[in-house]
């Protein structure tokens, strides 16, 4: 099967629609993307196509998903609607060639006109927003604090919070690097926690500085930004060198997108999410030192009883 323009169109939505309800889950979002265009017999996009469909779709652009997907949304039926004069251009010449007044003709064009209406409406809600039950709203934001959000997404679907597991838990994380003590570091420790926050498939909108065409007012609301990448430039230049900090800077992050986009919005969401996330990783890793520290006083007390011993046999 291969896919034509109009495909493609349709695809984009869909893979914007599956961010939406599952973040960078690509695997999951390309399910939903199968699931909901295999009816209509067209290809569907892998998982890497699906990344490489969404990453190009907001290169150089913020990730307005509301947005973009109302504009995807628009195209697809723009697209439909010249597929129907198309089509019905074409049994209009070919009941020219019929004799006049034949019954046959007036009944395809009436046929023709009624299926291609409900082909637009239906794969314009059951292909889209019913396949991928991601209940996105594409009303236009209105008000001050919605148009605050500047560049940055504002979703208006139902969202799903996340439990508190990561693919790399801190307390793992932290009893390897004890483990590999010759080619451990603090910094290379705390770098692997903050790689674990930033896979979470919420954790996209974190990654880099908020720009000033992505959000024009944001400096003037928010005084100390962060984001993942400056974070983890703080830890290799150790600005950066306990959990604590790393904690405090993460904090940072999420409280400042919960200001900026205010309640109720998604990102207030995912920020509340994350911070969640990372206090319970926190008292893991707290349970986890915790638990080091009887091992480490008695193998300290081993050395220095050895110590001692050596120390009155030299004697």
């Amino acid at each position: 099967m291969k896919r034509g323009r109009s495909d493609d169109n349709l695809c984009d939505l869909l893979v914007v629609l599956g961010v939406h309800r599952f973040g960078t889950d690509w695997p999951n979002v390309a399910t939903a993307v199968r699931a909901a265009i295999g009816p209509l017999g067209c290809e569907a996009p892998a998982a890497t196509e699906c990344e490489e469909r969404f990453r190009s779709l907001v290169e150089g652009v913020p990730a307005e998903l509301t947005a973009l997907a109302a504009r995807l949304q628009a195209a697809r039926v723009d697209n439909l609607a010249d597929v129907r004069a198309v089509t019905l251009a074409r049994l209009e010449v070919l009941c020219k060639l019929l004799p006049p007044g034949h019954p046959a003709g007036s009944e395809a064009l009436a046929q023709a006109g009624l299926a291609a209406s409900g082909a637009a409406e239906g794969a314009n809600t059951a292909q889209t927003d019913g396949a991928l039950s991601g209940d996105v709203d594409f009303d236009e934001p209105d008000g001050d604090d919605d148009a605050r959000q500047g560049g940055r997404t504002r979703l208006a679907g139902e969202f799903s919070n996340p439990d508190h597991e990561l693919e790399d838990s801190w307390a793992v994380i932290a009893d390897e690097e004890s483990q590999n003590s010759r080619r451990a570091s603090v910094s290379g420790t705390l770098n692997k926690m903050l790689a674990a926050i930033s896979k979470h498939k919420w954790a996209y909108p974190f990654k880099r500085p908020v720009t000033d065409k992505e959000a024009p007012d944001y400096k003037e609301i928010i005084t100390n930004p962060m984001d993942f990448a400056t974070l983890k430039r703080r830890v290799e230049t150790g600005q950066v060198s306990d959990v604590s900090t790393l904690v405090n800077d993460l904090n940072l992050i999420f409280d400042n997108a919960m200001k900026y986009n205010g309640e109720g919005t998604d990102y207030y969401k995912m920020a509340m999410t994350l911070k969640d996330l990372v206090a319970h990783q926190q008292t893991l890793y707290n349970v986890w030192q915790a638990e080091q520290q009887p091992t480490e006083t008695k193998a300290a007390a081993a050395v220095a009883a050895e110590d001692t011993g050596a120390r009155r046999r030299r004697r």
